[in-house]
C-alpha cells in the first residue's frame, strides 16, 4: 500500500470513528434542553428528573473503566461494533419508557453501553492507524467528544420543536445502526492474546497508579470538564442577570465556541513537533487566562472573545492529555484510556455541583477560582513532565 492509499484509508478510519464519537457522547446532553418537555410529558417537577442525567452519567463513568480494561483483552472493533447494536436497542427502549421511573432506569442502562464507545475507540486508534497519524487521530475525535457538548443539545432542541423528544432517540438509533455497519468495513485490529484472570487484570489497572507521572495526569484530566461544564452552567445565570439574555444567548454563545473547539485537530501537529506534554501544558495556559478575562468581561463582546479562548484552551489540552497518557498506559493503554474517561466525567459531574455553590458569590467568583484551579492543573502538569524526564532517561521524549 502506497503512502497516498494508506493516508486515505486511515483518514476514511478517523472520519467514521469522529462522526461516532459525536453521536455516542451527544447522549450525555441531549437530555439537558428536554428536562422542561420530559416534566411535562410525565407530569412532575423537573427535580424529580435529575436522575436522568446523573444515572446516565454514574453509569458511563463506570462503564468506562469495564469496557476498557475489557479491551485490552478482546479484538476492540467488536466492542465497538456490539456496543452500538445494543445501543440501537437501549435509544429505542428509551423513548418507550412508560414512567419516569423506567426513564431513568433505561438512560442509566444506556449510559453504561454508551461508554462501550470512547476509550475503546481511542485504544483502537493505537490499532489501526500509522503511527505517523496518531497524535492527529486522538486529536480528531477528542475535537468530536468536545463537539458533542454543544451540537448534541442544538440536536434536541431542534429535533423536540420540530417532532417530538421522542424522535431525538429514534434518529440516535439509526444513526448508531449506520456507523456500526460502517465500522464493521473497518480492519480488525489486533487481540493481545491476553488469557489473564480478571484478578490480575484488576490488579494490573490498579498498577497504573503506580505510576506517578500517569497519576498527576489524571489529577489533571479531572479538571477540564469540570471547567468546561462549570463555566458554561453559571454561563446562563450570569448573561440572564448581567447582559438580560435569556437561554437563546447563551445557544448562540456557545455556538460561538465551536470555532474554539475545532482547535483541537491542529493540536496533533502541534504534539508532533513539541510533544504531548508541552501541548497540554499550553492549553492549560490557555485556558485559565481565557476563563480569567471571561470572569472579568463587562460586555457581551469581551464574554465571547473570551469565551472562545477558554475553549480553545480545553480543547488543545484534551489530545495533548491523550496522547500522553497513551504513552505512560504502555501495553495496558485500554485501561489507562479508560481511567481517564472516568476521570474526566468525574471532574464533569463536580463540574455542575461547584457551579451551583460557587454561583452564589457570582459569575466572576467562579471563573477566578476556575482560572486557578486550572493554574494549578498547569503546575501539576509540568511537574509530572519533568518526573518523566527523570525516570525515562533518554526515551524521555518518547514519553513525555
Amino acid at each position: 500500500m502506497n503512502e497516498i492509499t494508506e493516508n486515505k484509508a486511515n483518514y476514511g478510519i478517523i472520519a467514521i470513528l469522529t462522526i461516532g464519537a459525536i453521536l455516542v457522547v451527544s447522549l450525555l446532553y441531549v437530555t439537558i434542553p428536554l428536562l422542561p418537555v420530559l416534566a411535562e410529558a410525565y407530569g412532575v417537577p423537573q427535580s424529580r428528573l435529575v436522575w436522568v442525567g446523573s444515572g446516565f452519567g454514574f453509569a458511563y463513568a463506570f462503564g468506562t473503566i469495564v469496557f476498557g480494561t475489557w479491551s485490552d483483552r478482546a479484538r476492540r472493533r467488536n466492542i465497538l461494533v456490539g456496543g452500538l447494536f445494543v445501543l440501537v436497542l437501549s435509544s429505542v427502549s428509551v423513548r418507550l419508557s412508560p414512567s419516569v421511573e423506567w426513564l431513568i432506569a433505561l438512560r442509566t442502562v444506556q449510559g453504561f453501553i454508551a461508554a462501550s464507545f470512547p476509550p475503546v475507540a481511542l485504544a483502537y486508534v493505537g490499532d489501526v492507524i500509522a503511527p505517523r497519524l496518531r497524535s492527529v487521530a486522538i486529536s480528531i475525535i477528542s475535537c468530536g467528544f468536545l463537539l458533542a457538548g454543544v451540537l448534541g443539545q442544538l440536536y434536541a432542541s431542534a429535533m423536540e420543536q420540530i417532532v417530538s423528544w421522542k424522535e431525538v432517540f429514534d434518529v440516535l438509533a439509526v444513526c448508531y445502526l449506520i456507523i456500526a455497519v460502517c465500522i464493521l468495513r473497518l480492519p480488525a485490529g489486533v487481540v493481545s492474546g491476553d488469557k489473564t484472570s480478571v484478578r490480575t487484570v484488576i490488579g494490573r489497572l490498579f498498577g497504573l497508579f503506580r505510576i506517578a507521572p500517569l497519576l498527576a495526569t489524571y489529577a489533571v484530566a479531572v479538571t477540564l470538564l469540570l471547567s468546561f461544564v462549570a463555566m458554561y452552567s453559571g454561563l446562563g445565570t450570569h448573561i440572564a442577570d448581567a447582559f438580560g439574555m435569556g437561554g437563546r444567548g447563551l445557544m448562540w454563545i456557545r455556538l460561538a465556541g465551536i470555532p474554539g473547539i475545532l482547535m483541537s485537530p491542529l493540536a496533533g501537529q502541534s504534539i508532533k513537533r513539541f510533544g504531548a506534554s508541552k501541548v497540554l501544558i499550553a492549553g492549560l495556559s490557555i485556558a485559565t487566562a481565557g476563563i480569567a478575562f471571561e470572569a472579568l468581561s463587562t460586555t457581551v463582546f469581551a464574554l465571547v472573545v473570551s469565551s472562545v479562548i477558554f475553549v480553545a484552551g480545553i480543547s488543545i489540552t484534551v489530545p495533548g492529555i491523550i496522547v500522553r497518557i497513551n504513552q505512560l498506559g504502555g501495553n495496558a493503554r485500554g485501561s489507562a484510556v479508560a481511567l481517564y474517561s472516568f476521570f474526566v466525567f468525574i471532574g464533569a459531574s463536580i463540574g455542575q455541583i461547584l457551579s451551583s455553590s460557587l454561583m452564589h458569590h457570582g459569575f466572576r467568583f467562579l471563573g477566578i477560582s476556575l482560572a486557578a484551579i486550572l493554574c494549578a492543573a498547569a503546575v501539576v502538569a509540568w511537574v509530572s513532565s519533568q518526573a518523566t524526564l527523570s525516570m525515562y532517561g533518554g526515551n524521555a521524549r518518547k514519553a513525555s
